[in-house]
This record gives structure tokens, C-alpha cells and sequence, in this order.
């Protein structure tokens, strides 16, 4: 390595990369595991969580690692989550794609309709003043009129023809707007050892749709648990941006006896 190289050997990286074979959308994922995930942990193999779509359908994959000390994959759990409105980053983009795909080829179509449309009408035009020549060379004609003795023009009132606009109409393309989604960790301390499960999430939903979430990954029933950050226990019938989580937030998994 020369001297002027900024490279600095000594700085290891955060994350070790680990590789996937999911058996559900026959796709190899590139996992990036954090260093420091298995400091304060007592048992092994431990639960790592991402999320991913298949190619077939919409449809969010869960998928559970049982990761070693040794940060080495030992077994899976693929769960397909249905009728949630929690979708991970790249269905989110995948969706959000197909979308501007569509409305793009609808405006290509709305164009060349346009386009049809105005030469068809010059054609129209065309051959009617082909097969109407006196319309536009009719002789101008005077007399006097048996009233006021003036000239009175005899040429006929005709409407001049509307000049036809070929500039083709682009309609402007439908703004799309994203809902606000960030990672957040879902910490559980209910049954014994901790337990941290990696999701992304809708701002806008509310804190019991969360609640049926995580009852979902952990196994257990909204009613037995809150939900907590920073001290503060979640409402229920509020949403998630009321409580300004930004991305990383840790949220924990109390039991209800203890929030009360």
C-alpha cells in the first residue's frame, strides 16, 4: 500500500455479510449481520429477522436466521405474512415501480391517440376545400341596397376555420407519494431471554396495528402486552408518527401489569 493511500487497515467493519438462499422466491440475499449482535446474549443459536418479497406476488416473506456465536447461519423459518400493512423497502419499491411503468405507457398510448386524432382531422380539412373550391373563391359582389343607398357586400359570412393546435397534450405524470416508512427494533422481555426482531414500518398506522404485528412475531396476545419507547407507553388509538420514532428506534414489549 503507498503513502498517500487514506485507507485505514486498522478500522474493522461493523457488519459481517452472510449469504441466503431463500426457498420461497429463488433468490440468494446478501444478510448484513452487526459484529456486536451476540454481546449480552446467553443462548445460541439466537433468532435474527428480515424481510423480503417473493417474485410471484406482493407478498412479504418473513424470515427468521438461528444464528451461532460464531455468527454463522445454523436454520431458517420462512413465515408469509398476509393482510398487514407493513411492507419492506424493496416491495415498497418494487410496487412503487411497476406503478411509474404503467402510468408511463398510458401516457405514451394518450400521445399517439393525439397524434391520430390530428391528422385525421387535417385530412378532413384537406378534402373538403378539394371537393368545395367556391368556398374560398367566391367573387366579391356589390349593389345598392333599396334602403340606405350603400354598397352592400354580397360576399357570403363564412367562419374562418379554426387553426388546428398539432402540438401534441402531455399530461403531466401523476405524483406519487410514498408512504413514510423507517426501521425500527422490536425488543421483547416477556418470556425469558431477550428477544429483538428487525421491521419496517407505516407512520401512519396505528399503535394497535403494531400491536397485532408483534403479537404475530412473538407469539402472544395484544392484550397481555404494551408497547414502550423511551419510557413512554404507546396509546393505542393513536398512530405511530405521534410519537416522533425516527429510524433505529428500539421499541419494548412490557407486560401489561407493568404499564399499569
Amino acid at each position: 500500500m503507498s503513502e498517500d493511500s487514506n485507507y485505514d487497515t486498522s478500522i474493522e467493519p461493523e457488519y459481517l455479510n452472510r449469504f441466503y438462499n431463500c426457498p420461497k422466491c429463488k433468490i440468494i440475499h446478501n444478510i448484513k449481520i452487526p459484529k456486536n449482535i451476540t454481546e449480552n446474549r446467553t443462548a445460541f443459536p439466537f433468532p435474527f429477522v428480515f424481510l423480503h418479497s417473493s417474485e410471484d406476488n406482493l407478498e412479504d416473506l418473513l424470515t427468521i436466521l438461528y444464528i451461532d456465536a460464531q455468527l454463522h447461519i445454523r436454520a431458517v423459518e420462512i413465515i408469509e405474512i398476509e393482510n398487514t400493512n407493513i411492507f419492506s423497502e424493496n416491495l415498497t419499491k418494487q410496487i412503487t415501480e411497476k406503478l411509474i411503468d404503467k402510468i408511463m405507457s398510458l401516457e405514451e398510448e394518450n400521445l399517439h391517440l393525439k397524434e391520430l386524432l390530428t391528422k385525421l382531422e387535417v385530412d378532413k380539412m384537406v378534402e373538403f376545400e378539394e371537393e368545395n373550391p367556391k368556398v374560398t373563391c367566391i367573387p366579391n359582389l356589390e349593389c345598392e341596397s333599396e334602403i340606405n343607398s350603400k354598397p352592400v357586400s354580397l360576399e357570403p359570412q363564412i367562419d374562418k376555420l379554426k387553426e388546428i393546435d398539432k402540438k401534441p397534450y402531455i399530461k403531466e405524470p401523476l405524483e406519487i407519494k410514498l408512504e413514510p416508512l423507517i426501521n425500527i427494533f422490536i425488543i421483547s422481555i416477556l418470556n425469558p431471554g431477550e428477544k429483538t426482531r428487525d421491521l419496517n414500518i407505516n407512520l401512519n398506522n396505528k399503535i394497535s396495528a403494531l400491536k397485532e404485528t408483534v403479537g404475530h412475531l412473538f407469539g402472544l396476545k395484544p392484550a397481555n402486552f404494551h408497547l414502550s419507547c423511551g419510557g413512554i407507553t404507546f396509546d393505542e388509538n393513536l398512530v405511530l408518527k405521534d410519537y416522533n420514532l425516527e429510524e433505529g428506534d428500539e421499541i419494548v414489549v412490557i407486560p401489561s401489569r407493568v404499564a399499569e
